[in-house]
């Protein structure tokens, strides 16, 4: 998983589409939060990896926060501030 991972936090940056802010691990479950710019084109370049040798069962979801709501919202209750 962490090659893969790489691998798309490696394109994501250097097309300049979006980066990795957030993962959440728990056992048997990750989940990545990725701020894009573009969800097309992040899509285009997560279809475009080439292919692994394990395939990863995953689901995508879209939300738009553009304010970085949520990423502030985790940061925050990480920091213990509000």
């Amino acid at each position: 998983m962490s090659a893969f991972e790489n691998l798309l936090c490696d394109q994501l940056e250097a097309l300049n589409i979006g980066q990795l802010v957030v993962v959440f691990t728990l056992p048997g479950y990750r989940e990545y939060v990725f701020h894009t710019n573009s969800t097309n084109a992040f899509m285009k370049t997560l279809n475009s990896l080439p292919d692994q040798t394990h395939q990863f069962p995953i689901e995508i979801h879209c939300e738009s926060d553009a304010n970085g709501e949520f990423y502030n919202s985790y940061a925050n209750g990480v920091l213990g501030t509000s």
